[in-house]
């Protein structure tokens, strides 16, 4: 996706999450492999369901869609290369 200059990929959007059931591992795979080539970055977007959210399951729902989807990268990656965006599902 670089060579038709593209700076940023979305991973982990709430719409690939619900219709199309992309989970944690999933998005980790793609932020690897996006992080493998030089120059790329990455919106990792994170949110809870309205069930989830009024369960009070907000900070585990979210802390583990981070913690997962971040295993294995870089501190120095996720400082330069990565943006974690909170899009709550229920509120789009």
């Amino acid at each position: 996706v670089r060579s038709v200059g593209i700076d940023w990929v979305l991973v982990g959007h709430s719409e690939m999450r619900t219709l199309y059931d992309e989970r944690d591992a999933a998005c980790n795979a793609k932020i690897t492999r996006c992080l493998a080539e030089p120059g790329l970055k990455v919106i990792l977007c994170v949110g809870e369901t309205l069930d989830e959210f009024e369960s009070d399951l907000l900070e585990t729902v979210v802390g583990l869609q981070v913690r997962k989807g971040l295993a294995g990268v870089s501190p120095d990656d996720v400082a330069d290369r990565v943006v974690v965006a909170y899009e709550p599902v229920w509120a789009i």
